[in-house]
């Protein structure tokens, strides 16, 4: 009778064991995302979406070999749209409602939350405060305090399929059923709104006193952003899917039926017309001389953006499934047939295809001779850059 209840005794304090090993690995995976130290950035006191607010999804790196896959890991949900880096972390959403922060340094460094019930599109930072949109749920804009791991406050209701649009001091917010509205970025109070013509189903782009909005419903606005007042507005025939793209002098609009349309970005009047005849969903991308579009079927064009006269174009193994990274020399895109293209962006040759184990969903990111990139079902994996890097 002894030698059981010792036996017992000792299950019991084994299983008690692991029982709080269990817990205590439970509590390390589910650490809150907070960054403990801001090296913040005064040139870049506010990031968005693409990595800058005209969403041209430009880095400017050089990549000096083949790309290699590092590691992956698996992830809770898959990223629909961009990765922002900030502060020595990737920041990314999921579409099932996760925030993570992946520490840049050290890729088995994994914070996440379950913040929402669903996510489509990239958060928005300013200061040591990112802002969220969300599509499924009762509240539409979560400001998230990113040194506590705490909400600082929510909008109920206005559902998002937007990015966050920020200024120094305001928020703007594009719910789905068309109302855009300025939040304080401190407290949340409004401080303008307009209702649009129809619902926004994409990201707004913004420079200077031009924020740009590009309606489901082929309705193109222009609004300043610190006061709401209507810049311009003008008419296009066809739904608009893909976002509106920017640079100092114009407007890009691709739309559903294969046209890409070039407005003047100060009079709203149209310059130029290009016709892909072919669907339109991915939102290009640009640098200061070539605009990027991708068509649906699996054509690749690059576009002078001064007339949109055709450079050249590449037909691959498509259709895209997610929007490209252009690198200083190069444009990398991924398809639905599981492949990473790498292609010289000045003549569309092909450098290197990579072969993935699934479909990439969301815009690569570069950092320290790393992309960062992610396919599904739901997973995260880390490509080398370098020869010889093994980090």
């Amino acid at each position: 009778m002894g030698i059981n209840l010792n036996r017992n005794f000792i299950d019991m304090i084994r299983s008690k064991k692991v029982f709080f090993i269990m817990a205590f690995l439970l509590l390390l995976s589910c650490r809150k995302p907070i960054i403990k130290e801001f090296v913040l950035q005064p040139e870049r006191p506010v990031i968005t979406a693409n990595q800058n607010f005209s969403r041209t999804g430009l880095q400017e790196f050089i990549i000096q070999d083949s790309l290699k896959i590092l590691y992956s890991d698996d992830l809770i949900g898959l990223p629909f749209s961009s990765y922002l880096q900030y502060a020595g972390e990737l920041i990314f959403t999921t579409h099932n409602g996760y925030l993570y922060f992946v520490s840049l340094n050290d890729f088995s460094d994994i914070r996440k939350t379950n913040i929402a019930d669903g996510i489509g599109t990239a958060p928005s930072i300013h200061g040591k405060t990112l802002f969220l949109t969300v599509n499924k749920g009762d509240v539409g804009l979560i400001a998230y305090d990113m040194a506590s791991g705490k909400i600082k406050w929510t909008i109920p209701g206005m559902l998002s399929q937007s990015s966050p649009v920020l200024t120094e001091m305001k928020v703007i917010h594009a719910s789905i059923n068309g109302s855009i509205i300025a939040y304080n970025i401190l407290d949340g109070s409004r401080t303008w709104q307009v209702e649009y013509s129809g619902p926004i189903l994409n990201n707004l782009a913004m420079t200077g006193e031009n924020l740009i909005v590009a309606g489901q419903d082929g309705n193109i606005s222009n609004y300043n952003p610190e006061t709401g007042v209507l810049n311009w507005a003008l008419q296009l025939e066809g739904a608009i899917y893909a976002s509106p793209v920017i640079n100092s002098n114009f407007v890009f609009i691709s739309t559903y039926s294969g046209s890409v349309i070039q407005i003047e970005l100060n009079s709203g009047n149209i310059k130029n017309r290009f016709n892909g005849k072919v669907e339109l969903f991915q939102t290009p991308v640009l640098d200061d001389q070539t605009l990027y579009i991708l068509l649906a079927n699996g054509k690749i064009i690059a576009l002078d953006e001064t007339n949109l006269n055709i450079k050249w174009q590449k037909q691959l193994d498509g259709p895209f499934s997610a929007p490209p990274l252009l690198a200083s020399m190069e444009i990398l895109v991924g398809t639905g047939s599981k492949k990473l293209y790498r292609l010289n962006k000045f003549t569309g040759d092909i450098i290197q295809i990579l072969k993935l184990e699934g479909r990439p969903r969301a815009q690569p990111i570069y950092y320290k001779n790393k992309i960062y990139l992610s396919y599904e079902p739901d997973i995260l994996t880390v490509l080398s850059t370098k020869r010889g890097s093994d980090e």
